[in-house]
């Protein structure tokens, strides 16, 4: 009871912001959001040709940090070119509203994407030319404080609706909120199945209700409208106990400032 009172005081305080709409669903299956609710968000695109020189596509989310500057997570981009990756911001639909390319990426230095790990899962997109801001598109705040056990917080996406079709990923923007979890708790329950946290990860849960495939990079925001976390990886999408786990963009707060005045 304690944990749905403050979900429903977030859905609450965002409401008369006239930030976000219901507060009732999940991203598998979640409520649609408009682009003017959550303005910062972009969906990123990324051609990939396998073994046999065939070209495939696959999608993440990522966030305006800046109107020249994006981030996501290092395993989005991962053995994939600069001009392979597309970002389309102003809109609602994936794949669609503005297309800018990006010129230069760096991914932390420290992530080498092992299996069981996805340490410092994070990445700096400059763009080739700057996001016109306004009010389908602006940038968005890192919060000053890792949120405490118990805060409820806002995911968006166009990952997959359904954790058991890799087809059915959203063709529209859709949201779900999510309770933050205590990281000794998650660190716990994942090192039975052998999966390593670090302190530079948050970990959320809302029983079942969540991020899956396609959501990665995008964003986890407080009910300050402030980001807090970039999806990153979870063991399932729609087991109602196992908690999904986001890079900690407040612990990278100092790296993500030295990597977008490095590579702009």
């Amino acid at each position: 009871m304690f944990l749905k009172c403050l979900t429903l005081l977030l859905g609450c305080a965002l409401l008369c912001e006239g930030r976000v709409p219901q507060v009732d669903q999940r991203i598998i299956g979640g409520f649609p959001l408009t682009i003017e609710t959550v303005p910062w968000q972009v969906y990123l695109k990324m051609k990939v040709t396998n073994d046999f020189g065939e070209d495939r596509y696959k999608s993440c989310g990522g966030v305006i940090y800046k109107k020249d500057i994006i981030l996501t997570a290092a395993h989005c981009i991962v053995n994939i070119t600069t001009d392979d990756i597309s970002v389309y911001f102003g809109s609602a639909k994936n794949a669609s509203g503005e297309l800018v390319k990006v010129s230069k990426a760096i991914s932390h230095e420290d992530y080498n994407g092992v299996h069981y790990s996805y340490a410092y899962d994070i990445a700096v997109l400059v763009l080739s030319s700057p996001i016109p801001l306004g009010v389908n598109a602006s940038t968005i705040e890192i919060a000053d404080e890792t949120p405490e056990a118990g805060t409820a917080a806002l995911t968006t996406g166009w990952g997959d609706k359904d954790a058991n079709d890799t087809d059915s990923s959203s063709n529209t923007l859709l949201g779900t909120f999510v309770t933050i979890q205590d990281l000794h708790s998650c660190r716990v329950l994942y090192y039975i199945a052998d999966y390593f946290i670090t302190d530079s990860m948050i970990c959320v849960n809302n029983f079942g209700r969540g991020v899956c495939n396609g959501d990665s990079g995008g964003p986890l925001v407080n009910s300050n409208g402030e980001l807090i976390g970039l999806a990153s990886w979870n063991l399932d999408c729609d087991k109602e106990y196992v908690p999904d786990m986001y890079t900690n963009v407040v612990a990278f707060k100092d790296w993500i400032q030295s990597a977008a005045n490095i590579i702009v």
